[in-house]
């Protein structure tokens, strides 16, 4: 048995039920979120892999391609071969669904931005690369609540995102007194090595409102999403926009 099998099995053992349906299916992958494609060099601590019954797992793996588009428009990098790895990324999503790069803009000039130069990036509301964006965030926050939980969030939960460019999430007060209110930041870590200018979080349960969690993800200087996940058994605190299991026909 390969290592990646002892790590799987392993896996399955600690997280029997699925990440993403509410615990409802039984847990037959193993899915990392983020994915490894979003990263220099496809190089990922370990950390943050979930279990994932199969129907979960698939609605994930077209996603993983648009994300890796995504993450490395205007991000700061020290890879060598960010600029390949965006052309071959890009390349591969040209090929395979050309559709959602309707409405997508990226600036000429490049402007400055947290010390190093980029390009702004829009996605109009239109676009079908936002629904993908949206189904994202939804993971990302399910993701973020196991993770932080230790268990996957209840089927009956509801989850209420958004996500934004780099030009959305500029000079956004709110949001950053959002983040002061939740602490310190956390990233994937390796012995001293780390990702935190590519990926981290933070994320809290709300004191004053049992049963409301709360959180946001950065990847590199290209986007974030913020989420909150309500499991109040009774009187939501929202309308959800998603809720577990909505994995299992999504497609891109």
């Amino acid at each position: 048995m390969g290592e990646g099998n002892r790590k799987t099995k392993r896996l399955l053992i600690e997280q029997p039920t699925c990440t993403y349906c509410g615990g409802l299916g039984a847990s037959t992958s193993r899915d990392h979120c983020p994915p490894t494609s979003m990263f220099d060099d496809r190089w990922r601590p370990e950390g943050m892999e979930f279990g994932a019954c199969e129907a979960c797992h698939q609605g994930t793996r077209d996603m993983d391609a648009v994300v890796a588009v995504v993450s490395r428009i205007r991000g700061n990098t020290a890879s060598p071969n960010f600029g390949e790895e965006l052309k071959h990324h890009l390349g591969a999503l040209i090929r395979r669904n050309p559709h959602l790069l309707l409405h997508l803009e990226i600036e000429s000039a490049p402007i400055m931005y947290n010390g190093a130069l980029g390009h702004a990036t829009h996605i109009g509301p239109d676009s079908p690369l936002h629904r993908v964006m949206d189904a994202f965030a939804a993971r990302v926050a399910l993701a973020i609540f196991r993770a932080t939980q230790g268990i996957p969030a209840p089927a009956s939960a509801r989850i209420m995102c958004r996500w934004d460019t780099n030009v959305g999430l500029d000079n956004d007060e709110a949001l950053e007194e959002f983040l002061q209110a939740m602490g310190l930041p956390r990233t994937l870590v390796q012995g001293r090595k780390h990702v935190a200018e590519q990926f981290r979080f933070w994320s809290a349960t709300a004191a004053d409102e049992p049963g409301l969690f709360g959180c946001f993800a950065a990847f590199r200087d290209a986007f974030g999403v913020i989420a909150f996940i309500d499991t109040k058994e009774t009187e939501p605190l929202f309308e959800p926009m998603y809720q577990p299991g909505f994995l299992q026909d999504f497609a891109v």
